[in-house]
């Protein structure tokens, strides 16, 4: 019976942790929430595309394609209308060829990274959390760019998403 109320009692301030702690339902802050308050999306057809290879938007596939580049440019404005720490979210797809690109999203100055993962083709697309910044409301200026690019291609990108 002693066992049972201690295991009781951890499982309670577990969950009074994930309540009180305002992350919505669990207790990771590092992670996004489970029931996020806003999502804002940057979608591929909306984003101007800077190149001087071959990057296009698919719309068959709907998304960025072609990315071969570190001179390859992706970028979107955001508008964020509230304040707060909100979590960067990329749809990738990779070929099991290619993965391993380094690839950085600035937002207001900072620049968050992530490695591209194989996720089995090019049209098998993957949510990756790139990581968190703090935003004021306003409208800022979204570059992807490919930093690394240790093969022929970097990845396809249908959305960013800022998720609070």
């Amino acid at each position: 019976m002693q066992k049972f109320i201690i295991i009781s009692m951890a499982i309670t301030a577990l969950l009074l942790s994930c309540v009180s702690t305002g992350n919505q339902g669990h207790a990771d802050p590092d992670q996004p929430p489970v029931k996020p308050k806003t999502v804002i999306t940057l979608e591929s057809k909306d984003a101007q595309l800077t190149t001087q290879d071959q990057l296009v938007y698919n719309e068959e596939a709907d998304c960025v394609a072609w990315w071969e580049k570190t001179t390859d440019e992706i970028s979107w404005n955001v508008e964020v209308k509230e304040a707060g720490d909100y979590f960067i979210i990329a749809s990738v797809a990779c070929d099991p060829q290619f993965p391993g690109s380094t690839v950085g999203v600035t937002v207001n100055n900072q620049t968050l990274t992530f490695t591209v993962p194989d996720t089995g083709g090019w049209l098998d697309f993957f949510n990756i959390t790139v990581g968190k910044i703090n935003l004021k409301p306003g409208t800022y200026p979204v570059l992807v760019k490919a930093i690394e690019v240790p093969d022929r291609f970097v990845a396809n990108l249908r959305t960013l998403k800022f998720v609070k």
